[in-house]
């Protein structure tokens, strides 16, 4: 696996994207398939060590990467630059379609769901997201090589790859339902996408150092939790009670992570750009995933 740099600059630039921060375009190529989502790289700020470029350019193409590597669908992520910006390109996994994000999923199913509420929103549950794509009759998206899925055992899958990553971002926005305008087909589960709030990507290296000499990276990682969803629940507890609520198809993704090693996360890793992430933010992210996945694969 490898993840080569793209230079954007001379990408036709199609419009702005009005959903999250400022600064993303929609961008296009007439040699590269599809539309692609140009998102600059951002600064993170904090009282100790001011402003400093934090991780989310490489967290979402390293979350594009682990998706890739248990076959779960997800837009793929490349790095790119744009002007000398250095950011990211996430490929449209809308295919034509129109997406439907989750918040107006739920709101048609209940017109009191606060659709337009950002952070941790009331109502907001596993079993409310599970129900309306039970009542709206969502298909799944294609999983090559996995058996028969759901749309309910493949968003198990996205809260899989959450756990592993440690993404606390799955705010009712950020999935969605792919809507054929026409009639002519069912809709289905959008592929996962934007998990740039993943692997420590907003700490200083001083601070994953620390950790890292105190072996404290287990202590931090079992703190992860779904900020948006009512309860704040924690990310591996969440992703178990999905599989289980689900059953074997939803194992399916499980079966999967047992399937790697340490050593496909170095590989990931190091498929990354020089530059693009320091060595302290390696070790974390490997000592992050790794125990992630054995808190998946040992169970509550």
């Amino acid at each position: 696996m490898t993840f080569d740099e793209v230079d954007v600059s001379r990408w036709d630039t199609l419009q702005t994207e009005p959903m999250g921060e400022e600064g993303k375009l929609w961008v296009d190529d007439p040699m590269v398939p599809g539309r692609w989502l140009f998102k600059p790289r951002r600064l993170q700020r904090d009282r100790r060590h001011g402003g400093f470029p934090r991780g989310d350019d490489w967290a979402e193409v390293l979350a594009s990467g682990a998706a890739a590597a248990i076959g779960l669908p997800a837009a793929l992520v490349l790095p790119a630059s744009r002007a000398g910006q250095l950011g990211v390109i996430s490929r449209d996994v809308t295919a034509g379609r129109r997406l439907v994000g989750g918040n107006e999923l739920l709101f048609a199913l209940d017109c009191t769901y606060p659709a337009t509420k950002v952070g941790t929103v009331r109502g907001y549950s596993l079993d409310r997201t599970f129900a309306a794509l039970d009542e709206l009759q969502v298909g799944a998206p294609p999983c090559p090589g996995a058996p028969t899925q759901t749309a309910a055992s493949v968003f198990a899958g996205y809260l899989i790859l959450d756990a592993w990553i440690a993404n606390q971002d799955r705010h009712h926005g950020n999935w969605g339902v792919l809507d054929d305008q026409t009639g002519a087909d069912p809709p289905f589960l959008a592929p996962s996408f934007d998990h740039g709030s993943s692997l420590g990507f907003q700490l200083h290296d001083a601070v994953k150092a620390q950790k890292l000499t105190g072996g404290d990276v287990a202590a931090w990682a079992a703190r992860g939790f779904c900020r948006p969803m009512d309860g704040r629940p924690r990310l591996v507890d969440l992703a178990l009670v999905a599989v289980r609520t689900v059953g074997a198809p939803a194992g399916h993704w499980v079966d999967r992570l047992g399937q790697l090693s340490g050593d496909d996360e170095s590989s990931l890793l190091e498929a990354l750009p020089d530059g693009r992430m320091s060595q302290v933010s390696r070790r974390f992210a490997q000592a992050l995933m790794t125990t992630n996945r054995r808190r998946l694969l040992d169970g509550p």
